[in-house]
């Protein structure tokens, strides 16, 4: 991949990105860090800045003590008049989800007095809600809910992590850009093993990544795992990271916990035979864009994702990965897959070519490399 033309006669483009969470947290780590060596390899000069540092953010955001947590949110807001003062030193301000996680008033005005040339990346339906809420009312009076409206409007530009969540923005900023959150298929490789081959002697291996928030998903599929069991022998193996160091387990189902690391999350799904994202149509799931199903394709994996939001715009059902709407249809389909090897091959190898062609990393680079050049030249016209 060339590099883009800079901007500024040629000098660098400095570009800040404002995450809500360091790299040890899925949505930074793959909407901002992992862009960052081809970024500077493009040419970009950038730094990111999170809302919480490690190792505070995970000593105190992951506690079981309150009062950790009360620590966590006055760090936050303390840390966010910093970052935003910084923001005067750069070209461009990349705004991932939010300034604070508590959505408090007043950052945002104070962001966009600093710089006017921001870029607001969004990858859940975080509009006109708070990712926290805080249940004293005095407290809740200090809170926001459109603070992340008030920010995609006010923006340049808008990144949005699917057509759904574009479709959601779009009365308060015409100028969208969908960028899915994207997997780096030279990191996520299928196993040393042929397609369609089981990861190891019966039973086989059902498998789900995600956050302990997203567990609920995978609990609403209780009953179609539980009949599935009672019909094939399987496993379901389960990666996560919960608080307080705790497991899952499912009964009637033979079940593996294995708490996440990101060391160790491309071996372990590798291990997976058949990758699942159960997604109901409450108030989040529509906006999900997708990533742990891209994960999957990309490791050669046959996969089933319910039929919601992103999941339908990446899956061609039947071909790639199985979509599913109801709990018969989940059932069907996990028992074809686990009674046909091949089948499981097909879908495998054809996942696997659709996420290096059209969801890659460095496809994506590109387009976020365009995107960020095309904002600053745009806000240099409005001084």
């Amino acid at each position: 991949m060339e590099s883009l033309p800079l901007t500024a006669e040629t000098r660098p483009l400095r570009v800040l990105f404002l995450t809500l969470y360091p790299e040890t947290m899925p949505s930074s780590r793959l909407r901002v860090y992992q862009y960052l060596p081809e970024l500077a390899r493009l040419g970009f000069q950038t730094k990111v800045l999170p809302a919480v540092p490690e190792p505070w953010f995970s000593r105190l955001y992951f506690s079981k003590l309150r009062a950790l947590h009360a620590v966590y949110v006055l760090l936050e807001a303390a840390l966010a008049f910093w970052r935003i003062a910084q923001a005067k030193n750069y070209d461009v301000v990349f705004v991932q989800k939010g300034i604070v996680s508590t959505n408090l008033r007043g950052f945002a005005a104070q962001l966009l007095r600093v710089s006017r040339r921001v870029i607001f990346d969004f990858d859940d339906d975080i509009l006109g809600r708070t990712m926290t809420e805080f249940r004293h009312p005095f407290l809740a009076r200090l809170q926001d809910r459109r603070e992340a409206e008030y920010v995609a409007a006010a923006s340049a530009c808008v990144i949005a992590g699917n057509e759904y969540l574009r479709g959601r923005v779009l009365p308060v900023n015409k100028s969208v850009v969908v960028i899915p959150t994207p997997v780096d298929t030279g990191r996520f490789c299928p196993a040393g093993r042929k397609a369609g081959e089981p990861a190891s002697a019966a039973p086989l291996v059902i498998g789900w990544i995600g956050m302990e928030i997203g567990m609920s998903y995978l609990r609403s599929l209780a009953g179609v795992l539980q009949k599935l069991a009672a019909q094939q022998p399987v496993r379901l193996k389960v990666i996560s990271r919960l608080q307080g160091g705790g497991k899952f387990s499912l009964p009637g189902v033979q079940t593996e916990f294995v708490p996440w690391s990101y060391e160790a999350e491309v071996r372990e799904m590798q291990a997976f035979d058949i990758g699942i994202m159960p997604v109901r149509a409450d108030e989040w799931g529509p906006g999900k864009c997708g990533l742990k199903l891209l994960q999957y394709m990309a490791l050669g994996l046959p996969a089933v994702a319910s039929q919601i939001g992103a999941n339908s715009d990446i899956v061609d059902d039947g071909v790639d990965a199985f979509l599913a709407s109801t709990d018969e249809e989940w059932l069907e389909r996990l028992l074809l897959l686990c009674r046909d090897a091949n089948l499981r091959r097909r879908l495998g190898e054809r996942a696997r070519k659709k996420v290096e062609e059209v969801y890659s990393l460095k496809v994506m680079t590109v387009r976020l490399a365009e995107v960020l050049q095309g904002q600053s030249q745009y806000a240099a016209k409005m001084i």
